[in-house]
């Protein structure tokens, strides 16, 4: 037993490839009177700081949504591999050489919002034929397109001019690469910004990140203070979903280049708050952004606790309840049973995801499909809140949300049944038919036998010899348990 801490070791780097009763209790009351539809229009949450105001040359308001993944797990990896990774030193290394392999294959795209290397538009999915079975118009970009643009459709006052568009990086799990890929996401992003305004389009940028892909856009502020000049753009929103908060970049938050940030984060997320090898200056890394002697945490940045019920107690549910009751949550000493999301359950869409948990409330969703109705309810109900949990229960059709400091407490509607049930089952429909989720081994162990012929044959790789190669974690465990292998 005392040798599978390298099994570990491995899945710390390997896996992230994560009422308010007094004060607010009449305003809740007059907010449900006035509407308790599930989905507020998005143009109720821009504040008059945030809306998008024609100018004087009467350009378009345009929604601009940009997704940018996080770390790519490979199939393995070296002990030498470990080290490198720690001195941040990637390039050039078996690592690097397995993710590169890795990345442009299709099958990695099918379940979470990504496509190529570089900022990509996402083709409407009804562009796609119904009945082509492609791996082309089963993307999980197209796929979460279409959950938010569900959840939009039932506004009449939402902006019409809405792009997606995903962020490819190289997603490798190091300081200097994130950084250089910043470097080219605020290249790629002011180009497009100048494309959409030379079609009279006024882009509102909204980039919802995963993981070390949130440091990336991080580092946008960063990119900015190098040129030491204006950027074309600006960030309304930066959404944070199980970001690494690290010393090396949680400073930024503070630009004014971005003007609201969102951090989700889950307790139950092991993975978010575990990474050792890309940060130098602590131990490791963090769920939330703290202040410290230089640093305040800014009044724009909202921290989220992600958490979802599973169960409800000292309540008796029936079928014909109807779903527009807001006191279930709020009642005092409730007993409520929560499974909260793990690492991979904020970005990957259940049947692309092998450690997605069948019982998660939402499934098979990830959080960030819901991530268009949880921004609308917060900027109604606690727009100014700093550190709030919300705890969505789609057995009641409801979520509560409860403000930390000072601790207040409020119960709202959130997605009745039947919506709920259209999301799910929007993305089953997008699963194809020739998925396996066993294929994704298949796929990574392919890519480590390219990556191994393509360091042998590469004269900038002749330092490593197949001596160091067959010292591999794979190889290292069929000596430990020939039996018994660890699956990973």
């Amino acid at each position: 037993m005392k040798y599978r801490t390298v099994f570990f070791i491995y899945l710390i780097l390997a896996i992230p490839t994560l009422s308010y009763t007094k004060n607010l209790s009449s305003e809740l009351e007059s907010s449900s009177n006035a509407d308790t539809s599930p989905l507020p229009s998005i143009t109720q949450q821009f504040d008059s700081k945030t809306t998008p105001i024609l100018d004087e040359s009467n350009k378009i308001p345009c929604l601009v949504t940009i997704f940018i993944h996080g770390t790519l797990k490979p199939a393995e990896i070296t002990f030498a591999g470990l080290q490198q990774v720690a001195a941040d030193r990637v390039q050039n290394t078996m690592y690097a050489e397995v993710v590169e392999m890795m990345r442009p294959n299709l099958h990695f795209h099918r379940a979470q919002a990504m496509q190529g290397i570089g900022l990509a538009p996402i083709a409407p999915p009804q562009a796609c034929s119904p009945t082509e079975k492609t791996i082309t118009c089963k993307t999980g970009a197209h796929c979460i397109v279409s959950l938010f643009e569900e959840q939009y459709k039932k506004n009449s006052l939402i902006q019409k001019n809405r792009r997606y568009y995903t962020f490819g990086w190289n997603g490798l799990l190091s300081i200097k690469e994130r950084m250089l890929e910043a470097h080219n996401l605020y290249k790629q992003l002011t180009k497009e910004v100048n494309h959409l305004r030379s079609k009279n389009l006024e882009p509102w940028i909204q980039l919802i990140t995963f993981s070390h892909g949130g440091n990336v856009a991080l580092n946008l502020a960063a990119v900015k203070k190098e040129k030491n000049t204006d950027p074309d753009f600006v960030i309304e929103q930066l959404i944070l979903l199980a970001t690494p908060i690290q010393r090396e970049t949680d400073f930024l938050v503070c630009d004014d280049l971005f003007k609201k940030v969102f951090l989700f984060y889950s307790t139950s997320d092991t993975i978010q708050n575990a990474d050792v090898f890309s940060t130098k200056k602590e131990l490791k890394s963090k769920r939330t952004f703290t202040g410290r002697y230089n640093l305040t945490v800014p009044e724009k940045l909202t921290q989220i606790q992600m958490r979802l019920i599973k169960s409800v107690g000292k309540l008796k549910v029936h079928k014909d309840k109807p779903n527009n009751h807001t006191h279930y949550l709020a009642e005092h000493g409730i007993k409520i049973k929560h499974m909260d999301p793990s690492h991979t359950e904020f970005w990957n869409i259940q049947w692309g995801d092998a450690i997605y948990r069948p019982t998660l409330p939402i499934y098979p969703l990830p959080v960030v499909a819901l991530i268009p109705t949880i921004l609308a309810d917060l900027a109604i109900y606690c727009p100014e809140a700093q550190n709030i949990s919300f705890d969505y229960c789609p057995l009641l059709s409801e979520a509560r949300i409860i403000q930390k400091h000072p601790h207040l407490m409020a119960a709202i509607p959130f997605l009745n049944k039947e919506s709920l049930n259209t999301l799910k089952g929007i993305a089953l429909q997008c699963k194809p038919a020739d998925y396996s989720i066993n294929d994704d081994k298949k796929e990574e162990q392919e890519a480590l036998r390219k990556a191994r012929k393509q360091i042998l044959e590469n004269k900038h790789f002749k330092h490593v010899g197949k001596k160091q190669l067959q010292t591999s974690y794979l190889s290292l465990s069929h000596k430990l348990w020939p039996n018994d292998v660890p699956q990973i």
